[in-house]
């Protein structure tokens, strides 16, 4: 009986063994997929520089960019580039789109060999309006108004704090817990004299 048992467990051992290496030395199929999808896709990039060129926004479906020069670049070979309702410009082979967009452009739509991608709902600001928000901004940051504290302040309040704690424990702990326990030792000495229970 136990030599059919220490049998089982060795033909156990080596199965287990054998599907390692087969799993170990055959071919992944997931990453033959991916190599193969990697070379079927290509990338389109659409985006807005602001006039100074401190500032790309890029294209993306309900958002606003600050600037109205349009760039498009991709590797997917020629495409055509319509805005709005216009008519269509085509690109030759993986050239950069380069247009002025008006504030009003709501949508892009690009169409090339198999692939198509569409910009909606899409918002432009003129470029100064960044830089106008930004200078904004930066002066907001130094205006101070209002009541603010001090590190000096911070620090004696935190002294005050620590203060009326340790003067409010030592209350409790003198005077309260004093009576309370002189009252209960008072009272247990009154049961033993009376002989009350």
């Amino acid at each position: 009986m136990g030599v059919e048992e220490g049998g089982a467990v060795v033909n156990f051992r080596v199965l287990a063994l054998g599907v390692f290496l087969v799993v170990l030395i055959a071919p992944s199929p997931t990453s033959a997929a991916s190599v193969k999808a990697l070379d079927e896709r290509c990338i389109i990039n659409g985006y807005v520089p602001d006039s100074s060129g401190t500032h790309v926004s890029q294209l993306a479906n309900n958002s606003i960019m600050f600037g109205t020069q349009l760039f498009i670049e991709t590797d997917c070979g020629s495409y055509t580039v319509f805005i709005d309702e216009g008519e269509g410009v085509y690109v030759s082979e993986n050239q950069t789109f380069f247009s002025n967009v008006s504030t009003t452009t709501r949508t892009i739509f690009i169409e090339g060999n198999g692939f198509n991608m569409t910009w909606n709902n899409l918002q432009f600001w003129p470029s100064n309006m960044f830089n106008g928000m930004m200078m904004e901004y930066q002066n907001d940051l130094l205006i101070i108004e209002g009541d603010y504290w001090t590190i000096e302040s911070i620090r004696s309040h935190e002294f005050f704090v620590a203060i009326v704690t340790v003067f409010a424990s030592l209350f409790c702990s003198l005077f309260v817990v004093e009576r309370v326990s002189g009252f209960l030792h008072s009272r247990s000495i009154g049961k033993e004299i009376t002989g009350v229970e």
